[in-house]
């Protein structure tokens, strides 16, 4: 079945590894459903990273994007209202696409039930769609669609060539593997080094600090952390 893998990497200062959490949502609306989340003591939102009793699959991501506005809900709120009402893919890319955005986020969703994955490119712009092809879709943290690039930013080219580089170390190492389970996953998105594939600064994780990673075996009904 789809296996969705994830790495939050970026500088908390330690507190994901600290304090790591599980958290079940249980809901009383008959509009919407079960959920949980990995996240951390103290972040009680499940717009991070979670599942549904569904299969839906959400994970968010920073993207360095200079396209923001004062107006606009929480990035957070919308995300959690997502994974608690969405039973499909198209389900999920409705309620993010009828959203405003007040900053500019990459988010991912999985139906583990359809085998299938969607990007959501998000800012105060609008919504920007990339579709699963073939039997996997690899992100890292640089803007793909076109209007998301042109207002891409970053203190240093490196962060330009290594985000690109571990994206394609990534798709590189994964077209080796014929039917991807949980432990390769986790060696693809936690690897430190790339060799046999172009040379990223430090192998596949963005920062090497601080780093969640969790797999999602939905057919299994077990997540990994």
């Amino acid at each position: 079945g789809l296996i969705h893998g994830r790495n939050l990497d970026y500088d908390s200062y330690g507190t994901f590894d600290q304090h790591p959490v599980m958290l079940y949502f249980l809901p009383n609306a008959p509009s919407e459903q079960a959920y949980m989340s990995v996240t951390s003591t103290g972040i009680h939102t499940a717009g991070i990273t979670a599942m549904n009793e569904s299969g839906i699959v959400l994970t968010l991501h920073q993207a360095m994007v200079d396209e923001t506005t004062r107006h606009g809900p929480p990035v957070l709120g919308v995300t959690e209202r997502v994974v608690r009402q969405a039973r499909t893919l198209e389900e999920a890319a409705q309620l993010i696409q009828a959203s405003r955005f007040a900053g500019a986020w990459r988010i991912i969703v999985s139906s583990v039930n359809e085998g299938t994955a969607a990007t959501f490119e998000v800012s105060a712009r609008g919504v920007e769609r990339i579709s699963m092809t073939a039997n996997a879709l690899v992100e890292t943290n640089h803007a793909m669609t076109e209007s998301m690039r042109r207002r891409e930013f970053s203190l240093s080219f490196q962060y330009f060539e290594d985000t690109r580089l571990r994206r394609r170390a990534l798709e590189s190492k994964l077209s080796t593997i014929a039917r991807p389970g949980v432990q390769d996953v986790l060696d693809l998105v936690s690897g430190t080094t790339s060799e046999g594939v172009e040379r990223t600064h430090h192998g596949i994780p963005a920062k090497m600090n601080n780093i969640q990673s969790v797999i999602f075996d939905g057919a299994a009904g077990l997540v990994w952390m």
